[in-house]
């Protein structure tokens, strides 16, 4: 049999105090119970018309643990009519072995993953349904919604957390789409890192915070370069605040211990970037879920390029942010003239124009490369915002090879194995001495173009697939060592220009002084 321990902790865990009387939505009585942790999955506490369950196609996931969580959560978000009858009709018998009572292993940890996912769809969908029903949409809007759907990912992350190497490499096994998610939102999980996440709660109760959402645990430079600026910017303004930074692989599993800790007077940041829109929908999907979690709190989304495709999916993207975005609380800055003027027409939350957060970045001396600068550098983006063709970057190499020779160095902007937040400085260093120590850079990535900007580089930048390079561009076009270029037959004209540029002076003062506006505006 199971322990005294296990027994006692589930004498009373099946039984509801709430009052839940009436015929009500299946919707406001699943909301009424979790308001008051009440509301229980196990699909054997409920009782449904056979044909409702097949008109709502309900079934229980196959493959998948813990499969009643689905079920009943679809079930009671769509019902029309549900009740409660506050009766014993059965016994349960708890036994070793079974799925909640048997040791943990990948299987469990990778169904609760799949479940928070399939959760959050169901969730999305039924918003968007409800969203002109008025008597559903004050319940489908309830916090405790989202608090329930995270729970399962975080119960997903503790079980993932206490596996042994070999369960935990099982992940890779999966489908390389389904390999990425996995690795967004639960590998982050090891031993102790609840621990650490909980110490974040343990300040004083007049202390001010800023919690700072979004920052990378991939390997992209340029968005560690964003993090690593707007912390800065938080430690020369907000010297008063207590700066808690959650990792964008964190944010869901966070949000609600956020939701219950955050004070009056906290700040909420989301890091800057260029991924507003349908673009990066991964990441606009946390985004919307912070500004959703925080109603009555100043939020700032610090400067974003925004970019919605020109098609039904970009539209429908679109009409879902107008809602999101339509926050009194929210202040949007934008990166350039054209997402400021798409946000204006579009969204009705505050919103200003500022450059990109690393132009006003002070760099440590020690990340520039002394000595006498040695060879071209290529810096080019191989995702889908890539513009170039292979045909057009083997051009540019054999322009740059015929005045460097084999003195040309290829990098990219991207670090395969990902950047922890502890490596992130010494990582982003040896690519700003990378290219301070180069003779010239040709590039289509933004912050290679920022980089070589901020150490006096010689640097030709061709756009991407849509306007981020042009309108951050506009901030630092009147430096002559900096050239954009959309014609690779134009290259040689423009590298002769900005390797001739001897005025190679970073306007840093007048660039962190916009950069200031955000405060003002807050």
């Amino acid at each position: 049999g199971v322990s005294e321990k296990t027994l006692q902790s589930k004498e009373k865990y099946y039984h509801r105090s709430g009052e839940y009387s009436g015929v009500l939505s299946g919707l406001e009585l699943m909301v009424r119970q979790m308001e008051n942790n009440e509301f229980l999955v196990g699909a054997w506490g409920y009782m449904a018309r056979r044909s409702f369950v097949l008109k709502q196609g309900l079934r229980f996931e196959e493959g998948l643990l813990y499969e009643d969580n689905l079920y009943t959560f679809s079930a009671m978000m769509y019902a029309e009519r549900a009740g409660y009858l506050n009766r014993v009709f059965f016994l349960r018998r708890l036994r070793n072995g079974s799925i909640t009572q048997s040791q943990k292993n990948f299987f469990h940890a990778y169904s609760y993953f799949v479940t928070h996912i399939k959760s959050y769809v169901l969730y999305q969908n039924a918003k968007q349904a409800f969203s002109g029903v008025q008597e559903k949409k004050r319940w489908i809007e309830a916090p405790c919604i989202m608090k329930f759907i995270c729970q399962r990912l975080r119960l997903g992350r503790n079980i993932f957390a206490g596996l042994d190497v070999e369960e935990r490499n099982k992940s890779r096994e999966l489908p390389e789409e389904e390999q990425g998610l996995f690795q967004l939102y639960m590998e982050d999980a090891c031993p102790g890192k609840e621990k650490e996440r909980d110490a974040c709660h343990e300040r004083g109760s007049e202390e001010k915070t800023i919690w700072f959402f979004g920052s990378p645990s991939h390997g992209n430079l340029g968005d560690h370069m964003i993090a690593e600026a707007a912390l800065s910017f938080f430690n020369d303004r907000y010297p008063d605040f207590t700066v808690k930074e959650i990792p964008r692989n964190d944010v869901l599993a966070r949000l609600p211990d956020v939701s219950e800790h955050i004070k009056p007077g906290d700040l909420v940041f989301y890091i800057g970037g260029g991924n507003l829109g349908n673009y990066w929908p991964e990441n606009e999907k946390v985004r919307q879920e912070v500004i959703r979690s925080f109603p009555g709190h100043k939020k700032i989304i610090l400067p974003q390029s925004i970019q919605f495709t020109d098609d039904e999916a970009g539209r429908e993207a679109l009409e879902q942010a107008c809602n999101v975005y339509a926050d009194q609380n929210l202040l949007l800055v934008c990166r350039g003239k054209s997402s400021l003027e798409f946000a204006e027409k579009h969204f009705a939350c505050a919103s200003m124009m500022a450059p990109d957060m690393v132009m006003g970045y002070q760099l440590p001396v020690w990340w520039r490369q002394r000595g006498e600068r040695n060879g071209a550098v290529l810096c080019f983006r191989n995702d889908k915002e890539k513009v170039l063709t292979k045909e057009e970057t083997e051009r540019i190499d054999s322009v740059l090879r015929a005045s460097f020779g084999s003195n040309v160095t290829k990098t990219d902007m991207v670090r395969p194995q990902g950047i922890a937040p502890g490596d992130r400085r010494s990582e982003l260093a040896k690519q700003y001495r990378l290219f301070s120590g180069a003779e010239v850079v040709v590039t289509d990535r933004l912050h290679c173009m920022i980089f070589c900007a901020q150490t006096g580089t010689p640097c030709v930048v061709f756009p991407n697939d849509h306007h981020k390079i042009a309108e951050c561009y506009e901030w630092i076009a009147a430096l002559p060592y900096i050239r954009m270029i959309k014609d690779d037959a134009d290259l040689s004209d423009a590298l002769t220009e900005v390797r001739c540029a001897t005025d190679r002076e970073y306007p840093l003062i007048k660039l962190r002084a916009h950069i200031s506006e955000i405060e003002k505006k807050i």
